[in-house]
Formats: structure tokens, sequence, C-alpha cells
């Protein structure tokens, strides 16, 4: 049987330290150890890494990927936004 993300949580919201799923642990300390999340995120970085660079090469304006695509909210401890 799978876990879900249902059973992550408990119902008051109180953090799980610990879950095994079929003898084998999911999540230890608070965390899940069955996933990779640096491993994923890694080529979402380097792929928006190269928009950042790329982008006044590839905008029929030279715009930069901030004028493209300016962000919403302010990013703590910047002075944008």
């Amino acid at each position: 049987m799978a876990t879900t993300f249902k059973e992550i949580r408990k119902l008051q919201g109180e953090r799980v330290r610990m879950q095994f799923d079929d003898g084998r642990e999911v999540v230890a300390e608070g965390a899940v150890v069955t996933i990779d999340r640096a491993g994923l995120s890694r080529p979402l970085q380097d792929s928006q890494d190269a928009f950042v660079r790329n982008a006044p090469y590839v905008d029929f304006r030279g715009r930069s990927a901030d004028e493209i695509s300016p962000t919403s909210f302010r990013i703590e401890g910047t002075n944008r936004g």
C-alpha cells in the first residue's frame, strides 16, 4: 500500500516525525526521505538560470527576464519589488 499525502499530516496539523510504509522509512525527523528534492529542483533551476541569462538575446525588444516577467511579490533581502 502506497503512502498518501494525507497520511503525512495528522488531522490536527501536527508534524509527523517518523513514518514507515511496508517496513521502509519514508519520513524521518519530519522530512520526507524518499524524494531527492535537490536533485529534482536542479534541472528547473538550471533552466531558470539559462532563461535569465539569455532573455535579452532572444526577446525581440532585448528585455531582461525581470522586464519580461516581473516578480509579483517583494523578494526578501533585496531592494527589488
